[in-house]
């Protein structure tokens, strides 16, 4: 049914089969089913690619290759063009997956096969350099290197084995948790290492409290003060032009 029903998921869900059923039936058999679909609407779809929504809301193609530890290589190559910049893309990827070792087979997989092929000095150079740089300079020059590739900044980090460093980062991942509590508190959700508010502070004796108080939980006192030492830039230069804060660790007891 699968290779010959361009709808075959709707089919199958109408027989009663569970659809992760047939996902892992046409994982097996390699049956993209997407590209069938697409096909069947007209639009030419490239061995081991799909078509996915741009940022526009445009159709471009996006890279579709299981690797060997059966997670799917799915970055999008940033391109309707099925010619030349599409193949291209894919190319590129699928010779850094070839050299990490994740793409099964090798030089052998069949994508290399339709897409194999030399990959330009100057591109090999310009990803070595990149790699070679420490992150701090990496990142200065991330944005222009995408442009460059005409691929999504994330893909640059995984062509240049930055991406370990990048989600490394201590300050991107302080910026990370104070987007998340942010989003959490717009939500109106409060997350586990974090409380208080406007005007909810009351006095029970003594002086009243600030207006406004948030407390923050960490493992250890290590972890404080690598919190500390990641936002305090942020704090003296932007969070000081709108508030004064006082900041103090208080190290809890044990809990049984």
């Amino acid at each position: 049914m699968l290779t010959t029903n361009s709808n075959g998921l709707a089919t199958a869900k109408q027989l009663g089969i569970n659809h992760k059923t047939v996902l892992a039936v046409a994982k097996k058999e390699g049956i993209d089913i997407k590209a069938r679909r697409q096909a069947a609407k007209g639009r030419k779809t490239p061995p081991f690619m799909q078509w996915a929504r741009g940022p526009r809301g445009e159709p471009v193609l996006q890279c579709a290759v299981y690797l060997s530890d059966g997670s799917r290589l799915c970055p999008s190559l940033n391109t309707a063009d099925t010619e030349a910049e599409g193949p291209q893309r894919m190319r590129l990827l699928l010779w850094h997956a070839i050299f990490k070792q994740q793409l099964p087979g090798g030089a052998q997989h069949a994508a290399w096969g339709w897409y194999g092929g030399s990959i330009p000095k100057a591109i090999k150079s310009f990803l070595r350099r990149l790699a070679g740089l420490p992150f701090e300079k990496y990142e200065l020059k991330r944005t222009l290197a995408a442009e460059r590739l005409g691929l999504h900044a994330s893909t640059i980090d995984w062509l240049t084995n930055q991406n370990e460093a990048r989600e490394a980062d201590p300050a991107r991942r302080a910026r990370a948790r104070i987007l998340k509590r942010s989003r959490a508190r717009r939500d109106g959700k409060l997350t586990p290492i974090s409380a208080g508010g406007f005007n909810k502070t009351f006095s029970i004796s003594g002086q009243p409290p600030a207006d406004r108080v948030v407390i923050l939980q960490f493992e250890n006192m290590n972890k404080v003060k690598a919190w500390r030492d990641a936002a305090r830039d942020a704090q003296e230069k932007i969070g000081s032009k709108y508030a004064s804060f006082r900041t103090f660790a208080v190290e809890g007891v044990t809990q049984y």
